[in-house]
């Protein structure tokens, strides 16, 4: 069975057009508390990784579950050491595959210099799928 136009074209479209502009990242030794207070401030749920030289490494969305812990760990301890990223060139289809195989709800979009420039999310493929 072949799959409908649509279906293809929405698969075949670049993620640059859905993803999340400006994004915000936090480094790797930042406390967990601050991460939260900036996911509060924001209303942002996932917030890109990155080391001292702005190479994103991961992604961050949750906070564990010991709420003591917010005082005295780093996002750099709770964050995927293989992070699930997209080149800025990739499609829709690309970065849904990604989440897919890496059981992940978020993927930041990366430049070429490994630098985070976007987030996508699974809410954005939605929207993207219901308009």
């Amino acid at each position: 069975m072949s799959e409908p136009s649509a279906h293809r074209d929405l698969i075949a479209r670049p993620v640059a057009e859905v993803t999340g502009h400006p994004i915000l990242s936090v480094r790797t030794d930042v406390l967990l508390g601050d991460v939260l207070a900036t996911m509060v401030r924001t209303r942002l749920r996932h917030l890109a990784v990155v080391d001292s030289a702005f190479t994103c490494v991961g992604v961050v969305g949750g906070m564990g579950r010991r709420p003591s812990a917010l005082a005295y760990v780093t996002v750099g301890r709770i964050h995927d050491s293989r992070p699930s990223v997209a080149g800025a060139d990739a499609t829709i289809g690309d970065v849904a595959e990604a989440m897919y195989v890496d059981g992940v709800d978020a993927v930041a979009v990366i430049s070429l210099t490994v630098a985070p420039i976007g987030m996508i999310t699974g809410g954005d493929l939605v929207a993207v799928m219901a308009n």
